[in-house]
């Protein structure tokens, strides 16, 4: 306390740059500042207080840093170094900022330094958005895409005919990674008036599902019986505050469950769960896309998408045409509000000499797939050829990307397609705006090598 107090005098007493100008920036929604080069706010403007509740009296002398979470304070450092340094244009960082109330928002702030006439570096100004709103839109919008991908891949398992066992370990195993759980688990009503595991999974074979429960009787407090009681579907219970040994059993391992129940001729048949260690892990309203994985696992494919319209290609699980222009519309808008550049390219996998099975095809996506980023996004066109989105990319990072991609072709699966021709078109935002014609640029680059 006393240090930052002796900080607060030394501004006053010795004067700081001048204070941010006129209405636009005292009207600004964000909070725009003047920094000491070490981070120390010496000019705030009242969006200060809208945004996390501070007065701008109260953050004279403070650290910007000291805003930031314990886990992001680093990253916030290096970035006001490398913009006292001089480095580039300027710095942008994302981090949760503590508010007023302890609470955390997720806050993007981008730092710039000032420079005397001599061009040395006195200090930085810095402006900070509150972009909670904007993560929560995108984590809704690829919580949709991962769920609509787990009930495709569910999907495609129905309609090539796939056993009842290997059905129930596909569903166990997609309903934890649609909702992010820790381990998906089908039951069926055993003998003895009890609920008996038959399947149990998670993402990448988890060894999480190794705790989960053989049997749970259907008089036990807990999601899968309520489920299978009600025959509706069961919102996500914290074990601990539930009644009866069951509950408190599982309290042990996890968290939380949710679950849905299996209805067959009306009836309750078993039910499809999942369980959580993590205490945020299940969100409300979860239990409507479990209850979509057990009308799918009991009656077929009843809520899937005609094929034209699916957004996920079942036997590869990569985006199809029509998913890929929806993410081709969210990846492009959320360019321009960040200001960020992003490649499309455009790949044709042609056959030379040999022909190219279906088979070497499918290989040829799957290891595009395992070759982008994970913000990519890999889509089949048809006929061989991939589109492939590298959002936050320049030009000469799509290009690097493109040859390992080559390499990875070269390298691995059947002959043909080591052997085959592959041609790439790259277009990026700074030359077509309009997705349609993103596609269509990279499409005739692809065509014409």
């Amino acid at each position: 306390m006393a240090d930052l107090e002796g900080r607060r005098a030394r501004l006053r007493a010795g004067g700081t740059r001048a204070a941010p100008a006129g209405a636009a920036v005292a009207e600004s929604p964000d909070l725009i500042a003047r920094l000491e080069l070490d981070g120390t706010f010496s000019r705030v403007n009242d969006a200060a207080v809208r945004l996390l509740g501070w007065t701008p009296a109260t953050l004279l002398g403070r650290r910007l840093t000291d805003l930031a979470h314990p886990d992001d304070r680093s990253i916030v450092a290096v970035r006001l170094e490398h913009a006292g340094a001089g480095a580039g244009h300027g710095q942008t960082v994302a981090f949760r900022g503590r508010r007023v109330d302890g609470g955390w928002a997720h806050l993007e702030t981008r730092i710039e330094p000032e420079r005397d006439t001599s061009g040395r570096v006195v200090g930085l100004s810095s402006a900070t958005r509150d972009v909670t709103a904007r993560r929560e839109s995108d984590r809704r919008a690829h919580a949709r895409l991962r769920e609509e991908a787990a009930l495709g891949r569910a999907a495609a398992a129905v309609a090539r005919g796939a056993g009842a066992e290997e059905l129930c370990a596909i569903a166990a195993t997609e309903a934890a990674t649609m909702l992010g759980a820790d381990c998906g688990v089908v039951f069926t009503l055993g003998p003895g008036g009890s609920l008996r595991r038959v399947a149990a999974g998670g993402p990448e074979d988890a060894p999480a599902a190794l705790d989960a429960p053989a049997d749970v009787p259907l008089d036990a407090e807990t999601p899968l019986a309520r489920a299978f009681a009600t025959g509706a579907p069961c919102p996500p219970l914290a074990y601990a505050t539930l009644g009866g040994p069951i509950a408190a059993e599982l309290a042990r391992s996890w968290h939380a469950g949710a679950a849905a129940p299996l209805i067959a001729d009306g009836r309750p048949v078993g039910v499809v769960g999942v369980l959580a260690r993590d205490d945020e892990a299940l969100e409300p309203g979860c239990e409507s896309a479990l209850a979509r994985l057990a009308e799918l696992l009991v009656a077929g494919a009843a809520h899937r998408r005609p094929a034209e319209d699916a957004l996920v290609d079942a036997p590869t699980g990569l985006y199809t045409r029509a998913g890929l222009a929806r993410r081709l519309e969210e990846e492009i808008a959320r360019a321009r509000r960040r200001g960020y550049n992003l490649c499309l390219a455009v790949v044709d996998v042609r056959p030379a000499p040999a022909a190219l099975a279906a088979g070497d095809r499918l290989e040829a996506a799957r290891i595009a797939g395992r070759v982008a980023r994970a913000s990519d996004v890999v889509a089949r066109l048809g006929d061989g050829h991939l589109a492939w989105l590298l959002p936050e990319c320049e030009p000469a990072d799509a290009e690097r990307a493109i040859a390992r991609l080559r390499d990875a072709l070269a390298g691995a699966g059947p002959a043909a397609l080591r052997a085959a021709r592959v041609e790439i078109g790259v277009c990026d935002l700074a030359h077509e705006a309009a997705p349609a014609r993103l596609l269509e640029r990279a499409s005739i680059r692809a065509a014409t090598p």
